[in-house]
């Protein structure tokens, strides 16, 4: 007798167009009869032990009852499937998005599934029990009653793929907040990699010398006191802009509820509560306690939001990236596209700041002209200045679906971002050209997130007019000039109102014009 993996259950959705991979294990050797609505579609000879099997390409399809072996499967469709990875911004839900109303209005569709993977972070986590799992490794379907526990810019995702294709979608969403991406990805890449490998290196420092039983004695403190006040705290840091660390503490002292399993405070010093262990999320730790759990399963593609969590070492990020994209594909055995979010505008909030922000978005923008099927999705009109979680999803969501139509479906869209193409001086006047935009446009009277400097010194009232696919900004300023800089959303936080005929904002660049008397005098940054 076979049994399936967790992720093989009623009410999934598995992906149409390619065989799709199924595994488990059997506790014995035996041939087995693959069957869609009674009618054999294969069979398979498994070994004892696990097994691995694919199954024959099928075309979209609904509520089908799938028998593998003697294990039943019922309501099963067959249609697109997204894995959502990330960190926080990816893991928000649908009940924080400010928008979430027009979400909850929507009718019920049955078509549209989502599975979310236990966010366990260490072996033997889930035995405690302090987390949460009633929304973990099972299948839903989009209704009112469960979609507030969906990850909001993948439901948007989906809602929109629904619409467009008019086949059933399904999210996969595995993602946990505050993670760097040497967490998802193969620890033995990062070592092998003489620039990734600081990232193991710095993760094996911090945890020298640990006391691995008072560590451990620590850890379930914390994690049992947040218990009683986990999911409500998370609701008001989530759902309110800019929730201060005082406000926060306020909440926290009118609503924590103690949890008799919680032990007293102790004697624990600060920085033992503070203290990264092997607990926490490190290089290689979540891919092996939650990505593994699903690697291989049959998908078209990956949407991803990430970056905060690796700005401290933002001039590494696009080789992280690009690692963690091939550590992926590699292990799929698919070069799976990727859509992915540039990090949004922000400036501060709890300590953070945003000063490595606009490294991190160069080296995004960066990584989508050197990684294949790698699209990246503008997100410089819908920052948070001082709140790192933005709280409107739908358009970073939607974006996301019409990069998906255009670059994966072949659909005859625009969804490239205006993105800087080149520059030249003309007298008083800067005519910078865009690629991707036949129709640029200003959105009010002023070009914001714009700065400019004449020979280092900041230029004040500037002219900015669009006309087709160009850009002139004018100052009197720029006749006489033997250097010009021009800096375009390079600040941490920024709000973009340049748009393309999509109504895509314009991704940030930076552009330096010099007095050569030639014509190489275009310098992009």
């Amino acid at each position: 007798m076979i049994k399936l993996a967790t992720l093989f259950q009623s009410g999934m959705l598995l992906q149409r167009g390619k065989a799709v991979r199924i595994w488990g294990e059997s506790d014995c050797e035996e041939n087995i009869e693959v069957r869609i609505n009674d009618e054999k579609i294969a069979v398979f000879s498994v070994p004892k032990g696990k097994f691995s099997l694919l199954l024959p390409a099928q075309s979209a399809r609904e509520n089908v009852r799938l028998q593998i072996g003697d294990v039943v499967l019922e309501r099963v469709d067959f249609g697109e499937v997204w894995i959502a990875g990330g960190q926080s911004n990816m893991q928000f839900y649908v009940k924080w998005d400010a928008d979430r109303e027009e979400i909850f209005a929507l009718p019920s569709d049955e078509h549209i599934h989502y599975y979310e993977v236990s966010k366990y972070t260490f072996e033997g986590e889930e035995k405690d029990g302090f987390k949460d799992a009633s929304h973990w490794d099972k299948w839903f379907s989009f209704n009112r009653e469960t979609c507030p526990y969906f990850s909001a810019v993948a439901t948007w995702f989906a809602l929109a793929l629904r619409k467009e294709l008019g086949v059933p979608v399904g999210i996969v969403s595995c993602n946990l907040g505050a993670t760097s991406a040497s967490a998802w990805m193969d620890e033995d890449l990062l070592r092998a990699d003489e620039d990734l490998k600081v990232y193991v290196d710095a993760y094996e420092v911090s945890v020298q010398g640990l006391d691995m039983a008072r560590y451990e004695e620590i850890n379930r403190f914390v994690r049992a006191f947040s218990v009683g006040s986990a999911e409500a705290a998370e609701d008001y840091m989530h759902r309110e802009t800019g929730v201060t660390p005082q406000q926060f503490n306020e909440f926290l002292a009118k609503n924590s509820v103690p949890q008799e399993n919680a032990a007293p405070f102790g004697d624990f010093s600060v920085e033992e509560l503070m203290r990264p262990g092997p607990h926490e999320p490190h290089p290689g730790s979540l891919y092996r306690a939650m990505l593994k759990k699903i690697i291989g399963f049959t998908c078209r593609g990956v949407i991803w939001y990430h970056g905060c969590q690796d700005e401290c070492r933002a001039p590494l990020y696009q080789k992280l990236f690009t690692a963690l994209i091939g550590c992926w594909r590699r292990d799929w055995g698919d070069e799976l596209p990727f859509i992915y979010a540039q990090l949004a505008p922000f400036a501060s909030w709890w300590g953070n700041t945003g000063i490595n922000f606009p490294a991190v978005r160069a080296a995004q923008a960066a990584l989508e002209k050197s990684a294949p099927k790698a699209y990246m999705v503008s997100t410089s009109d819908v920052g948070c200045e001082n709140d790192i979680h933005p709280k409107h999803k739908k358009k970073v969501g939607e974006r996301m679906a019409l990069r998906a139509l255009d670059k994966v479906y072949g659909k005859d869209l625009l969804s490239d971002a205006p993105r800087f193409l080149s520059g030249r001086k003309e007298k008083n006047a800067l005519i910078l050209q865009f690629e991707h935009a036949q129709h640029l446009h200003i959105e009010g009277t002023t070009l914001s997130a714009l700065c400019v400097s004449v020979d280092e010194t900041a230029v004040e009232g500037i002219m900015a007019s669009s006309e087709e696919s160009r850009l002139i900004i004018r100052a009197e300023q720029f006749t006489a000039a033997g250097r010009i800089e021009v800096q375009f959303a390079c600040t941490p936080y920024y709000k973009v109102n340049l748009y393309n005929e999509a109504e895509l904002p314009a991704v940030p660049f930076a552009w330096i014009w010099e007095d050569r008397n030639d014509n190489s005098n275009n310098q992009n940054q």
